[in-house]
């Protein structure tokens, strides 16, 4: 029988994606003579000092437009034109209707930004075909310069809304917001592929005043130590998994209020064959995390009320490797992870 040695650390997973854009010109759009233009929304240090759903941070940009453009007509001429734009967000809405986008699961935003020529004014994202109403371009032969620099997305605002109270804030990394277009209004004119400018929040952390505590501030580590690989139906090889919580600040100190519902979740990433597990290194091979007391499974992202007195306590857990009976297991060492994640109500 063959031998396998697993470990499941609790540490924190990052991800990141990039895209690009294709080659070719649209008839009447309009492109920067540099590329485009990266615009970062730098948010370290933004809190919530309230931590209840519906509270909100206001954050913005502005600088001094500097940048170039082209306008091309392959098709043939353009006469005297506006600027339309369109901004596309990257981002899932939220069913409400209040323009926000959805960042996680606790926070959302809402971006406005700005329209030069004679619009002069904020328009919220998403949107298509916003004429700056400043009817001063035009395409002659191919390509032309603008002959002035644009000031779009010279300014921006981004209001964060809390939809769900949390502890020891939250990291946004590196989110892409949205591009936006430009094209002649005139003319049947097309946007391309390339945008002008692409907005993004660079990471930062969210902060709120309250905090927990894990472990006493140290990783949270199972080793599983040499385990066959048959017979791995989450009830063999099981370890305790208990994680010890002290919360503190904010509504935790606050003796004038009730004491806060305290939710805690395993955030990471599922496993192919089944989305109750916490997906490993090895195909075919997961962990299943249960309750120590009842054996309800603990699935990854999800929340769970925890018992707690005055704001400290420990979530008793069982970690157990589980295999899809399809797959033959190899041999060797195998990690997973996940990142313990508290909130209140």
């Amino acid at each position: 029988m063959k031998q396998i040695k697993t470990k499941l650390g609790l540490l924190t997973v990052l991800l990141s994606c990039c895209c690009g854009a294709a080659w070719g010109y649209e008839q009447g759009e309009v492109r920067l003579d540099n590329g485009t233009q990266t615009v970062d929304v730098d948010l370290t240090g933004d809190e919530f000092p309230n931590n209840r759903p519906g509270a909100k941070v206001d954050k913005g940009w502005k600088y001094t437009p500097v940048f170039d453009a082209t306008a091309y007509c392959p098709d043939g001429p353009i006469g005297q034109s506006s600027i339309y734009y369109k901004a596309e967000s990257t981002l899932a809405s939220t069913p409400d209707s209040e323009g926000y986008y959805k960042l996680n699961d606790y926070i959302s935003a809402r971006i406005e930004i700005y329209i030069d020529g004679h619009y002069a004014d904020f328009k919220g994202i998403p949107f298509f075909d916003v004429d700056n109403k400043d009817y001063d371009y035009q395409c002659v032969s191919n390509s032309e310069s603008l002959g002035k620099k644009l000031g779009s997305v010279s300014e921006g605002k981004v209001t964060f809304r809390l939809d769900k109270s949390l502890t020891n804030g939250v990291t946004l990394d590196d989110l892409s917001i949205f591009n936006i277009f430009g094209r002649l209004s005139a003319g049947g004119g097309s946007y391309g592929s390339e945008p002008l400018f692409h907005v993004n929040l660079r990471s930062a952390v969210i902060g709120v005043p309250e905090k927990c505590e894990f472990n006493d501030g140290q990783p949270i580590r199972v080793d599983f130590g040499d385990i066959g690989t048959s017979d791995l139906d989450g009830s063999a090889y099981q370890k305790p998994l208990d994680i010890n919580f002290v919360c503190s600040g904010g509504i935790f100190d606050d003796d004038t209020t009730p004491p806060p519902v305290i939710l805690l979740s395993l955030q990471g990433a599922s496993s192919s064959f089944d989305n109750r597990y916490f997906k490993t290194s090895q195909p075919g091979l997961g962990i299943v995390v249960k309750s120590s007391d009842g054996g309800e499974i603990v699935e990854p992202r999800q929340e769970y009320q925890v018992s707690s007195q005055d704001n400290k306590g420990s979530w008793r857990l069982v970690a157990a490797p589980i295999a899809d009976h399809v797959v033959e297991l190899e041999e060797g060492e195998f990690t997973a992870s996940a990142t313990v994640i508290a909130s209140v109500q």
